[in-house]
């Protein structure tokens, strides 16, 4: 049943693709392979590209990428999508299309691998990005080849930690290949299997955004809890303290009170006063009578006149 609503709904999401054999559309190689990319969960690497700068300049349907790869320990599920792009912030917006490549096959020297992709049609003269994480590794522990010798003309490396800015390095280019197909509308090339495949690597992508924003609506629930029991922890405790001095005034309990200045005494007689809606208050030294002055032209407000205590 699950597979069977998934065909369907595979058939409207789908739909058709562009038929012919697919062909090297961009990309950027070199025999002077000497530096890299790091890949991680939270640590994003991306490279920019251009339709147009080494291949045909016309609009196209991508159907996969190449990349050069090797790792130096684990690595799980890679994940790769393609954005649009801005020649000095890097990847910009949302997924456009997206793939899935097993980190456990990847291995420790420099090779190429396919990532069959979403089809998207790609604009020509169009700035994109290739954006590449994993879902689960070690460390930065995948690598995309790079030279700093030989270098695309029409695109920059980008890295990024997960939630910051995208950060270009101008002497580094990544090894990669875009490939896709012109043709006219024809009946789906895909086969069922294929298609399945598809809307499941787009349900498993939602299932990790709506985890995502669960664990983070539940990091925020908790920082609140947290601050307001806080909150209300310091209130009771201010309570009691100012309870303690209103119910110890013999000389045995510290006066706090004569570490403020005359004015700051004055201050807080005059707002308790004008709070507790009294008329007239002494303490701390000072009588203060609360007035109410009404003006015709501006809201009534009260007005604290005091007097110092004389000292016997």
């Amino acid at each position: 049943m699950k597979k069977s609503l998934i065909l369907i709904l595979g058939l409207f999401l789908i739909g058709f693709v562009f038929a012919g054999e697919p062909q090297k559309f961009e990309g950027f190689d070199s025999e002077n392979e000497n530096t890299w990319g790091n890949i991680g969960t939270n640590y994003l690497s991306a490279m920019t590209f251009t339709v147009g700068t080494t291949g045909p300049n016309e609009n196209f349907t991508l159907t996969s990428l190449k990349l050069k790869l090797y790792k130096a320990g684990y690595v799980g599920e890679v994940r790769v999508s393609i954005r649009r792009a801005d020649d000095s912030f890097g990847p910009i917006g949302r997924d456009l299309s997206i793939g899935k490549l097993n980190g456990e096959n990847i291995t420790s020297s420099s090779e190429w691998y396919e990532v069959p992709m979403t089809n998207y049609e790609l604009k020509s003269s169009t700035k994109y990005a290739i954006v590449i994480y994993t879902i689960s590794s070690d460390y930065l522990t995948l690598k995309w080849s790079q030279s700093n010798i030989d270098h695309y003309s029409n695109g920059d490396y980008f890295w990024q930690w997960v939630g910051e800015s995208w950060q270009k390095v101008d002497q580094d280019d990544c090894l990669f290949e875009v490939w896709g197909i012109i043709g006219e509308n024809l009946t789906s090339q895909l086969t069922l299997d294929e298609r399945i495949s598809v809307l499941e690597l787009w349900s498993d992508l939602l299932e990790n955004w709506k985890n995502e924003i669960e664990n983070r609506f539940f990091w925020i629930d908790e920082r609140f809890f947290g601050l307001e029991e806080m909150f209300f922890n310091e209130i009771d405790n201010l309570h009691s303290r100012i309870t303690e001095l209103e119910n110890n005034s013999n000389s045995e309990s510290k006066n706090y009170f004569k570490y403020l200045s005359t004015d700051q005494r004055k201050n807080i007689v005059c707002e308790y006063a004008k709070a507790n809606n009294l008329t007239q208050y002494a303490d701390l030294g000072w009588d203060c009578t609360i007035t109410l002055r009404i003006s015709s032209w501006a809201p009534p407000t009260k007005v604290c006149s005091c007097k110092i205590i004389p000292i016997n």
